[in-house]
C-alpha cells in the first residue's frame, strides 16, 4: 500500500482566537474591543449570548494546555487581545495584560509546545473606534505598528512566529461592509477599500515593529486568500488558475508579496480605489519569513481565451462539502492546489 509520512518537523497543532475563547472582558485592566459593544446590538448574537466567558481560557489557560499536551500538539496558534495590552488602543500600557500573556507563551513552552500569535483578530480596542473611526484612520495603523514593536520587545525569547493580522477579507469587508462581525458597520465601496489599504499598511507596519523590537522574530501572514483549483491538471488550465490567484488576490496577498495594486484592480474599482504612495506600498511589501495560509476552499477554473481575463472561475462547485454555516463549503483539493500555486506564483520559500 502506497504511504506518505509527514516530515518528522511538521508540527500539529490548533488555533483560537482571543474573543473567541479567552473571556475576562475587562479583567486585570483591559479595555474594552468593539465586540464588547457590537455583542449587545439586538439580533445580533445568537441566542443573545456575549464573550464575557466564552471558553474561559483567560483563567483556565493551564487546563487547556495540559489537554494540548496530552493529545499530543506541538504548536498553538492564538491572538492577543490588543485591548488587553493597551487598554485605549494606544498610549499606557497595561502591565497585567503583557504578564498574562507571557505566562501563557511560558506554560506553552513547558508543555512542549510552540506558541504562534496572532496580533489582530478583528477585536479592534474600541477607544480607537470611537476615536478614529477604526480602520478607516491611517492613525490606527500607527498605532498597530507601536502596539506590534512592544509585543516583539516584551516576548523576544518566549514566541518566535508572529502574525500581524488575521484574514484581511474579514477584517475589513465582512466587519466595515457587510456589517456582520464587529464593528458592524455597513459603509460604501469607497471607504471598504480604503480600510482594505489601511489593513495592509497596519500589516506592513506590524512586521517592521515586530522586528525592531526582536531582530529574530519569524513573521508571516494568516491569509485566507481566494484560492484556485484549475478544473483539469493540464498546463493550460493550471496558468489560468495561477493568473486568477493572482488577480482574484490582488487587494491583499497580492499587494504584499508584490508590494503593487495589479492595474486591473485599480482600473476595476476607479474611483472607489484606495489613496496611498509609494511609501505606503514599500512597506506593505516588507520581507516576510513565511507566507500563512489559512486554507478552507477554492473555486474551480478553466482556462478561457474567449474571455477578456483569459480564465473563467465556476461559481458553483458539485465537488465541494457543505459545512454547517450557510453558503460555506470546503474544499480538500484546495490544500494542494492553494499551497502549490502559491509557491509557483511567487516562490514563497515557506508556506
Amino acid at each position: 500500500m502506497f504511504q506518505r509520512d509527514f516530515p518528522a518537523d511538521f508540527v500539529w497543532g490548533s488555533a483560537t482566537a482571543a474573543y473567541q475563547v479567552e473571556g475576562a472582558p475587562f479583567e486585570d485592566g483591559k479595555g474594552a474591543s468593539v465586540w464588547n459593544e457590537f455583542e449587545k446590538r439586538p439580533g445580533v448574537m445568537r441566542d443573545d449570548v456575549n464573550g464575557d466567558i466564552t471558553c474561559d481560557h483567560y483563567h483556565r489557560y493551564n487546563e487547556d494546555i495540559a489537554i494540548m499536551r496530552d493529545i499530543g500538539l506541538k504548536g498553538y496558534r492564538f491572538s492577543f487581545a490588543w485591548s488587553r495590552i493597551f487598554p485605549e488602543g494606544r498610549g499606557k500600557v497595561n502591565q497585567k495584560g503583557v504578564d498574562h500573556y507571557k505566562r501563557v507563551c511560558e506554560t506553552l513552552l513547558e508543555n512542549g509546545i510552540e506558541p504562534f500569535v496572532t496580533l489582530y483578530h478583528w477585536d479592534l480596542p474600541l477607544a480607537l473606534q470611537k476615536d478614529f473611526g477604526g480602520w478607516e484612520s491611517r492613525e490606527c495603523s500607527r498605532y498597530f505598528g507601536e502596539y506590534a514593536e512592544l509585543v516583539g520587545r516584551e516576548f523576544k525569547g518566549l514566541v518566535k512566529n508572529f502574525s500581524p493580522v488575521n484574514e484581511f477579507l474579514a477584517a475589513s469587508d465582512v466587519a466595515y461592509g457587510m456589517g456582520l462581525i464587529a464593528p458592524g458597520l455597513k459603509l460604501s465601496r469607497k471607504r471598504v477599500n480604503q480600510i482594505r489599504h489601511n489593513l495592509l499598511l497596519a500589516h506592513g507596519l506590524g512586521v517592521l515593529g515586530l522586528r525592531s523590537g526582536n531582530p529574530d522574530a519569524r513573521i508571516g501572514t494568516a491569509e485566507n486568500a481566494n484560492f484556485m483549483i484549475p478544473i483539469v491538471d493540464t498546463p493550460e488550465h493550471v496558468e489560468a488558475a495561477k493568473k486568477a490567484l493572482r488577480e482574484q488576490n490582488a487587494h491583499f496577498i497580492t499587494a504584499i508579496l508584490e508590494g503593487k495594486y495589479l492595474d486591473c484592480y485599480l482600473e476595476k474599482e476607479g474611483g472607489n480605489a484606495p489613496v496611498f504612495t509609494d511609501e505606503d506600498m514599500k512597506i506593505i511589501h516588507t520581507p516576510l519569513d513565511f507566507v500563512g495560509l489559512n486554507i478552507y476552499h477554492g473555486k474551480r477554473v478553466r482556462y478561457a481565451p474567449e474571455t477578456e481575463c483569459g480564465y473563467h472561475i465556476f461559481e458553483k462547485d458539485d465537488y465541494a462539502h457543505q459545512t454547517g454555516i450557510n453558503d460555506f463549503t470546503f474544499e480538500p483539493s484546495s490544500l494542494y492546489w492553494g499551497t502549490r500555486l502559491v509557491h509557483e506564483t511567487w516562490k514563497a520559500k515557506e508556506i
